[in-house]
């Protein structure tokens, strides 16, 4: 797959529009293209809304919410984001950390503007039809001037709100950005007390929720193709064609190898002749088996004093927890908390990326934000089969090995060893990184969902595709 792929442009991730451009017929498919998206509603241009029911949080909120938003919007397609706000979760976390945050997706999205309903929990049906009022008495306005509104709906509880609003209002169209398997997550690690009656009982509420969605919904993405093949398994009249893969990919301007910031950023850290292990993302989530691999890491220091861990997570205090428990060497042992735009200099200063996760429905559906990043750093990755994606797209690039379920302390140590063999040198490492690009970059992901975005406001007769990213993953 060669490197001209990352310049596609909007009209070559259409189907059937693959190297169409040379040649008459190619010509008159462009020119057709073309006056298809020239076309402009009677309402003037869409309005672009981004819904989403969580809080402006960690740095998966920046690298999956806030950086592509803004990228959109220097491409001319702008969007609002509108924060569904539960009102116990938001006094529980506080109004001058809600500020800051706020404060934040504002900052990164201008143009484009922050608007908060205070709602009861969507996961209720009083606080989803509040929302959808809230959401309908918003737009309503826009719909009187026959503008379409477009809104890209993260996760089922954003895409229900959208979907009860299309439904009094046809100008509203909605893609379901289905971001995991929120069935296997309710059923397999429910909410502390909560009893086996109300697991099943919120299990067949939220597949009732999700039929509707999904039937109503313009287009679906979904972050790796197991989770499409959930998706298709359980809703059984879903057109494939409808269901695009967009996995969590990476920036190349910001993740691409950079060999003199790697030489600084571990002379800063005091890492200079060590091979390095990175963890980086969150540890609280029950899937993440954050136990398991810390108590690997700290076996792989003891066995080799050549090795340091770099823990990189906005939960440091209970990563210190752990490494207490697990008797992870001090001296080599550094856990630091960095916003987004300090995690790719840290990733620099690493060698290996730990993406090691137990056997769980919820990880075989997953596409973990740090996997793209770490292989588009031009890391060497060690990780768990059955998350998602990854066994393919490491395989294909050869950048990585598989640590078995269950592995024990020794066989742990000889993957870091046979792991350390793949690390080479700059050269090597840039490569990786290239190679990493051409499957996992942002850009090329954007490129899609504008034509998405295009599609839903009728703006092009051409359906989205991601046939090029699901024929590499099968």
């Amino acid at each position: 797959m060669g490197l001209s792929l990352l310049r596609l442009r909007p009209q070559d991730v259409v189907d059937g529009s693959w190297g169409h451009d040379a040649g008459t017929d190619g010509d008159v498919g462009r020119v057709k293209r073309e006056k298809s998206a020239s076309r402009t509603p009677a309402g003037g241009a869409p309005r672009h809304l981004f819904l989403m029911h969580e809080a402006v949080g960690d740095t998966v909120i920046d690298s999956q919410v806030l950086l592509p938003l803004d990228l959109l919007g220097r491409r001319g397609v702008t969007f609002d984001l509108v924060l569904f706000a539960a009102l116990r979760e938001s006094l529980r976390e506080g109004r001058e950390r809600r500020r800051a945050r706020l404060a934040r997706a504002r900052s990164a999205l201008r143009p484009g503007r922050v608007r908060v309903f205070w709602t009861p929990s969507t996961r209720r049906r009083v606080g989803l039809l509040w929302s959808a009022c809230m959401l309908g008495g918003m737009l309503i306005p826009e719909v009187l001037r026959r503008r379409v509104v477009v809104c890209h709906c993260r996760g089922p509880h954003a895409a229900a709100i959208a979907q009860l609003v299309s439904r009094c209002l046809p100008r509203v169209r909605y893609l379901y950005d289905v971001r995991a398997d929120g069935l296997a997550e309710a059923t397999q690690f429910p909410a502390p007390g909560r009893s086996s009656a109300s697991v099943r009982h919120h299990a067949r509420t939220f597949l009732k929720r999700e039929t509707r969605v999904v039937q109503h919904a313009t287009m679906l993405t979904c972050v790796s193709g197991p989770l499409k093949r959930k998706l298709m398994e359980r809703n059984r009249g879903l057109c494939p064609r409808k269901v695009l893969v967009v996995p969590c990919a990476a920036d190349e301007h910001r993740f691409g190898f950079d060999a003199q910031l790697r030489a600084e950023e571990r002379r800063r850290l005091g890492l200079d002749g060590l091979s390095v292990l990175l963890y980086a993302g969150s540890l609280g989530a029950a899937w993440h088996g954050a136990s398991d691999f810390m108590r690997l890491a700290s076996h792989a220091l003891q066995a080799d004093k050549r090795l340091a861990f770099l823990c990189v997570t906005p939960d440091a205090a209970y990563a210190q927890r752990l490494a207490a428990a697990t008797a992870v060497p001090d001296e080599r042992f550094r856990i630091i908390s960095a916003s987004h735009e300090g995690v790719p200099a840290l990733m620099m200063a690493a060698d290996i990326g730990l993406l090691i996760r137990p056997v769980s429905p919820v990880n075989d559906a997953a596409c973990p934000t740090k996997l793209a990043e770490y292989l588009v750093s031009g890391l060497v990755l060690l990780y768990s089969p059955f998350i998602g994606d990854t066994e393919v797209l490491v395989s294909k690039l050869g950048s990585g090995r598989p640590v078995p379920p269950g592995c024990d302390a020794i066989e742990f140590a000889k993957t870091v060893c046979e792991a350390n063999d793949l690390v080479g040198d700059d050269v090597s490492r840039a490569q990786r990184s290239r190679a990493a690009a051409e499957y996992l970059s942002l850009e090329r992901f954007l490129q899609v969902r504008e034509v998405a975005y295009s599609y839903a406001a009728g703006l092009s007769r051409g359906m989205p595709s991601t046939a090029f990213y699901e024929d590499l993953i099968g």
